[in-house]
């Protein structure tokens, strides 16, 4: 290599450095700061680089979370699906689809009780259920165990849960009636029903129902609900100057602590408070937008007007509403077949006092008992302080009348049993009841149920380990003699297990369904003048037509017969007594939930 000269530079145009100690911090100043521009180069070069890599690292996690709550979504889907063909089942009245299983398989086929079903609009997400149906005949409830799977392979994610389904049924109200009407039976005997009583038979309608007039039988208009006076505009319900008295109203001064249900419309006239939800099953409307599913009559203007003072308060907004009808057996014959099996049945009128020790002491008229149809006079099921039924199941029958026992007892025949004041006959299927439930227990009769005492839970509410449920073809009474026929001191309202109290005020602690009549207080219509005190329920009261406990003033004091209290008893949620009806075609609805680990054994993917 030649090395250049001084005058060779001068002739390249290039000057030679000279070095001093200023130019020389000049030049180590730019050196860093080249260094530090290749740095922040290799920097922005390299972070975008290690982000790429860490997220491509993250992307087996994020697709794992993906599946992980992609399997949660195909376990909820699967619960869906089973709850729609339990419905679909119900509402085509095919019988219970609850009945089948991996090794009964329903019609048709169920690949999901059998291996994985698809969900639908998916690729690689499926569910496999197994329903649990051990103590539905019992209880009413199916238990549900879906497991949920999302991918494939050794990649597929799987999450399991667990519901329990119920019926929506009459347990899951505090009130619950058919038709908001009073039990026209009783129309004859109080005169404060009014032109009622003459037409009782003319007024056995709901809002929605056609009557005689709308294929021209009745001239007298008395089927008619209509308060105005255009009245052959109108066919449908009962008529206010023919049937006003055995209308249910709801009405200022009464709040209901608890959710309600109608397949009727409501009536209503001033503020009554609701703190539970409200529903109607109305098949047709009042007309008006605002309040669709109540009405005042007494507004007197067309079906649908109200009052400007008629104001209720609801819980929710837009309440009441809409539900599917609920509609009530015909007979409680299906309890007492659960009776024949691991319970009691009992041959006319029958006395049943529940022990604080965990028995119970029944006695009947008749002298005829059974815990079976075919073995007559059982032993077991008779005596002072014997054993509950295995299956907590007691009915009480009707049996063929004879001279020493008739159908319909009077007052001097000796074999009768007075229940507050009421004479039934001893061949009559009557349970007469009161005690305290320490278990699980229901009682059907094939006539009525007389409340004879106070009807308390044991541990009064605070355990599940103890249900009551009273269901009668035809009424539950409570006797205007009570405060003489209660040998059960209240232990939960007033007073406790330490300090009875010996009470006026019948307790009811129990879900009450009356299938062709109502619940109601005994001869509330001879004790006018008389305030017997009030009825507490705590549980739920269904039944055919409105309960009515007493006669009451326009002002809403109490004339004569028993005030009320009642509550609803939350444990009913998911709480049922010992085969306990539910409704025809009942739709099914998810009581409790909660995720759990996932079972070994599972069918193979598809």
């Amino acid at each position: 290599m030649a090395w250049l000269t001084k005058s060779r530079f001068f002739r390249l145009g290039i000057e030679p450095r000279r070095v001093s100690g200023r130019k020389r911090a000049t030049g180590e100043r730019g050196d860093l700061a080249v260094a530090i521009a290749i740095v922040v180069v290799m920097l922005l070069t390299l972070i975008p680089l290690a982000a790429y890599a860490a997220a491509v690292n993250q992307l087996p996690l994020a697709r794992g979370e993906q599946s992980y709550q992609a399997a949660l979504a195909a376990a909820q889907a699967g619960v869906a699906d089973y709850v729609n063909r339990l419905n679909q089942t119900a509402l085509n009245q095919a019988g219970n689809y609850w009945i089948y299983s991996s090794s009964k398989t329903p019609p048709g086929g169920n690949a999901a009780l059998t291996g994985w079903a698809q969900v639908p609009g998916t690729t690689d997400e499926y569910f496999h259920y197994t329903p649990d149906i051990s103590s539905t005949s019992s209880t009413g409830i199916v238990t549900l165990t879906v497991v949920g799977a999302s991918g494939t392979g050794t990649q597929a994610r799987y999450r399991t849960i667990r519901v329990q389904l119920r019926t929506d049924g009459f347990l899951n109200y505090l009130l619950l009636t058919d038709k908001m009407l009073i039990d026209p039976t009783f129309a004859p005997y109080y005169a404060g029903f009014g032109s009622s009583s003459s037409a009782a038979s003319e007024c056995a309608y709901k809002y929605s129902q056609p009557n005689d007039n709308a294929s021209g039988v009745d001239s007298d208009d008395s089927y008619f609900y209509d308060p105005g006076s255009t009245l052959d505009s109108y066919s449908t319900g009962p008529e206010w100057n023919q049937c006003a008295g055995l209308i249910n109203y709801y009405v200022t001064g009464q709040t209901f602590n608890g959710p309600i249900m109608t397949n009727d419309m409501y009536y209503m006239n001033g503020t009554p408070k609701f703190l539970g939800r409200v529903y109607s099953g109305s098949a047709t409307t009042s007309g008006s937008t605002s309040h669709p599913y109540w009405v005042d009559p007494i507004a007197f203007g067309k079906p649908g007007s109200i009052l400007s003072t008629d104001k209720p308060s609801f819980a929710t907004k837009g309440d009441p509403a809409y539900h599917t009808p609920i509609n009530l057996p015909s007979s409680n014959s299906a309890l007492e077949s659960a009776a024949q099996v691991g319970g009691c049945v009992y041959y006319g009128q029958t006395n049943i006092t529940f022990n604080s020790d965990g028995t119970m002491s029944a006695s009947v008229t008749n002298s005829k008992a059974s815990n079976t149809l075919s073995n007559l006079d059982t032993p077991g099921c008779l005596g002072s302080h014997i054993a509950l039924p295995s299956n907590g199941v007691i009915y009480v029958a009707n049996t063929t009348p004879s001279s020493s026992c008739p159908q319909n007892s009077s007052s001097s025949v000796s074999t009768s049993i007075v229940g507050g004041g009421q004479i039934s006959g001893c061949s009559n299927g009557d349970a007469f009841v009161q005690g305290y439930v320490t278990s699980q227990v229901t009682v059907g009769a094939d006539n009525d149920i007389f409340v004879t005492g106070n009807l308390e839970d044991y541990n009064c509410l605070s355990s599940n380990n103890q249900i009551l449920g009273l269901i009668a073809n035809n009424f539950i009474l409570v006797g205007n003699a009570f405060s003489s026929t209660n040998t059960t001191p209240d232990i939960c309202t007033w007073g406790t297990k330490t300090s009875t109290v010996k009470s006026n005020n019948p307790v009811i602690m129990a879900g009450i369904l009356t299938l062709s009549h109502s619940f109601a207080a005994m001869n509330f219509w001879n004790v006018t003048g008389k305030a017997l005190g009030t009825i507490y329920i705590e549980g739920s009261l269904a039944g055919n037509y409105a309960d009515i406990e007493g006669t009451f003033s326009s002002g809403g004091g109490i004339i004569g017969g028993y005030a009320t209290n009642y509550s609803y008893d939350a444990r009913l949620q998911y709480l049922t007594p010992p085969f306990f009806l539910s409704p025809v075609g009942g739709q099914w609805i998810q009581i409790a939930y909660g995720e759990t680990g996932t079972p070994t054994g599972l069918p193979a993917l598809p």
